[in-house]
């Protein structure tokens, strides 16, 4: 049955109680927040503090009665009794329990006629609190379960959604956003641990019109509640942020706040933070609810890494961790596709056979990695290094003139003459590396005839004494 019509029903039913016991009026009175469906709020006197039905004869002898009577009384005529609000004869009054807890009382006023309420009119006023109690409880039940159906039909929908999104960033900013909308908060953070670093970064933000997010960066077990809850391991529900000593200030105007760390197993992967505009808006079974989500979202997270894991991998070269020939050949291709003049560097270095000869294959490999390493130090940002073969390296240059990039292949020449490759701090080596630059549409006209014209120019200096730099004729 719906909330209004439910309450219409209980008024009506109280209504030919009161009749019964010819009273003029009735008074029903639940305390804050203990039923959800409040018919009225406080409690009448010290007459709530009891567990017992009581009876009083007359007011004057004993005057405990709430200012605002006038106000909540509902006379059975429909409109407030004049005698009732001039002056309160006698009244019957018997407790309303929840689950073993005062929740409020039932109570009813002055009898028809004048003359007091007798011991038969509480007698049969009793049990009416006791049905009162047992329908409320009922009812709360009824509204629990509702909640909880309605909580979990969230949570099956929230999850079927982020179960189906494979892409770690869209991950998160899709499940910061669906979980403000479903369920109706002022904002949602998400924050990640990222790899071993003594941090967490802020990854998924979903705000109310103009809310913004003020941090993006939060130290691990030290700052604000969030560090409290990567420390702890623990859920916290603040429900007010001016009382809380832990609590950092960041976007204006929040009053309480929630987080709940996502972790699987032990280790924790980051922190669900979410705000409100209002004091005391969260209540434990929200904190409930989005625990169980965490735990979706954390399963949702590492399916994510996996696949980005496996990805990486199919592009990754193994030993030096810069990408391979199979994706060097897709991403040039991808920026000829599009029009681009692009350069690229094909580098070779040189007599690598005697590194293998004189230290092994393993101080080999680890001079391979150094010099994977170097490279990407020394070229800059938006440049991409691959591992293309053996000893062999390429390097993308976006968007750049051939004269540039010739200045590039010289700046890394000199950079390999001058400094030492020292492995594991023991093998002082000297290296020095032949390069071929090449660029298109100037002297390639598909992206597999700009890596075999870098390749041939590489060659023709590894012909020439090596250790120098070679372009590709234009076209």
């Amino acid at each position: 049955m719906p909330k209004k019509e439910w309450k219409e029903s209980l008024w009506k039913w109280i209504e030919r109680v009161a009749e019964r016991v010819e009273a003029e009026v009735w008074v029903l009175s639940f305390q804050e927040d203990v039923f959800p469906l409040q018919i009225g709020k406080g409690m009448v006197g010290e007459i709530s503090r009891g567990d017992r039905p009581s009876r009083i004869v007359d007011w004057d002898e004993d005057p405990r009665l709430y200012e605002e009577l006038e106000k909540k009384i509902h006379p059975l005529s429909g409109e407030t009794s004049p005698s009732a609000s001039r002056h309160v004869h006698s009244s019957l009054s018997v407790p309303i329990q929840i689950q073993g807890k005062n929740a409020g009382i039932l109570e009813v006023i002055n009898k028809k006629g004048g003359g007091s309420f007798t011991e038969e009119d509480l007698a049969f006023l009793s049990p009416v609190g006791d049905f009162i109690s047992l329908l409320l409880e009922n009812r709360l039940l009824l509204v629990n379960y509702e909640r909880k159906v309605e909580e979990f039909s969230l949570l099956y929908e929230v999850g079927r959604a982020l179960s189906s999104i494979l892409d770690l960033t869209e991950l998160l900013e899709r499940s910061a956003h669906l979980i403000r909308v479903q369920f109706n908060y002022y904002y949602v953070s998400i924050f990640l641990r990222e790899g071993d670093e003594n941090r967490l970064l802020l990854r998924g933000f979903s705000g109310t019109r103009g809310v913004e997010p003020m941090r993006r960066s939060i130290g691990i077990g030290s700052e604000g509640i969030i560090g409290w809850s990567t420390r702890t391991g623990e859920s916290l529900v603040v429900p007010d942020v001016s009382q809380e000593e832990r609590y950092i200030k960041g976007i204006e105007g929040i009053q309480s706040e929630m987080v709940i760390p996502i972790k699987r197993e032990k280790e924790i992967l980051g922190v669900l933070y979410i705000g409100s505009d209002q004091k005391n808006t969260f209540k434990e079974e929200d904190l409930r609810t989005m625990n169980l989500l965490t735990r979706q979202l954390a399963i949702a997270i590492e399916n994510a890494r996996l696949v980005q894991r496996v990805e990486e991998l199919a592009i990754t070269d193994d030993l030096t961790h810069l990408y391979n020939t199979r994706y060097c050949n897709l991403y040039l291709e991808k920026l000829v596709s599009r029009g681009e003049r692009v350069s690229i560097i094909f580098l070779d270095i040189d007599f690598f056979k005697r590194v293998d000869d004189r230290y092994g294959h393993r101080i080999g490999a680890f001079t391979l990695r150094e010099v994977a390493k170097r490279l990407k130090e020394w070229v800059r940002e938006g440049d991409v290094c691959f591992r293309y073969c053996g000893d062999e390296y390429v390097i993308i240059l976006p968007n750049t003139p051939l004269e540039e990039a010739v200045r590039l292949a010289g700046k890394l020449k000199r950079s390999f003459e001058e400094r030492i490759f020292m492995i594991e701090d023991r093998f002082p080596i000297s290296l020095t590396a032949s390069f071929g630059v090449a660029t298109y549409p100037d002297c390639a006209s598909s992206p597999w005839d700009l890596l075999v014209k870098a390749d041939q120019a590489m060659y023709r200096v590894k012909e020439s004494g090596r250790n120098n730099v070679e372009v590709a004729k234009k076209i």
